[in-house]
């Protein structure tokens, strides 16, 4: 009887250095999407990502989300930077009114030369103004699968701006103080 106690012990204190040596997943940080999330000022994006052709130097489609959790317009800029740091005078802006979330993909923003291939990351200055900025790593994802829709035009590239006239709004700008509260 004793040796069973004894035993058990034993398989409880080894059982319990399991869990000091790893950590719980639920507290690890996961983005469940192909993009990544940045922040500049009051504007939040999610998964963002570009999406390429597939060659070095091609253009590029804007594909995430872009949520203005702010009470004033917003100017989002962003532009792909340079090995050396330096931001490429090629990249794209959009304006934001004020809790107004859009899709980017489906604004055809287009950035006209990236140089980076699908599967690569690019270092991409975001500037919301007024607000703030960030630098971050975005994916060049290849138009393929689900994403073959997404693939850059040879119209205009740059500056589309979602304000729309009072009480219009277009198919990828949605006012998120209208939205429900998701349940919970």
């Amino acid at each position: 009887m004793a040796s069973a106690a004894a035993a058990g012990l034993v398989v409880l204190a080894t059982a319990s250095g399991c869990m000091v040596m790893s950590p719980v997943q639920t507290d690890e940080p996961y983005v469940p999407a192909d993009g990544v999330p940045a922040n500049a000022g009051s504007v939040a994006l999610r998964d963002l990502s570009f999406v390429s052709t597939g060659t070095t130097g091609a253009g590029v489609v804007v594909s995430g989300n872009a949520a203005n959790l702010g009470d004033q317009e917003v100017t989002l800029q962003m532009r792909p930077q340079a090995a050396d740091g330096t931001s490429s005078s090629a990249g794209v802006q959009v304006q934001l009114r004020p809790y107004q979330q859009v899709d980017l993909a489906s604004l055809a923003l287009s950035i006209p030369s990236v140089q980076a291939k699908p599967g690569a990351l690019t270092t991409v200055q975001i500037v919301a103004e007024p607000g703030g900025t960030t630098v971050t790593q975005v994916p060049i994802l290849l138009a393929s699968g689900y994403l073959a829709t997404v693939t850059p035009t040879a119209g205009p590239t740059g500056t589309p701006t979602t304000s729309q006239p009072a009480g219009e709004q277009t198919p990828a700008a949605t006012d998120i103080t209208t939205q429900p509260e998701p349940s919970r």
